[in-house]
């Protein structure tokens, strides 16, 4: 099937890998972002 768009299949299981873990730490940074309770915690500036 990975042969089907001309990919690897080793090439496309680090493919899939890097969306994984892209969408991680996408994931913790919106959930990083959209923390009403940022100002309590004291720390100053952004994320």
């Amino acid at each position: 099937m990975a042969e089907q768009f001309d990919v690897s299949s080793e090439r496309r299981k680090v493919l899939e890998e890097n969306a994984k873990r892209r969408t991680v730490l996408r994931n913790f940074f919106l959930k990083q972002v959209s923390d009403p309770f940022r100002h309590a915690s004291g720390e100053g500036g952004t994320v």
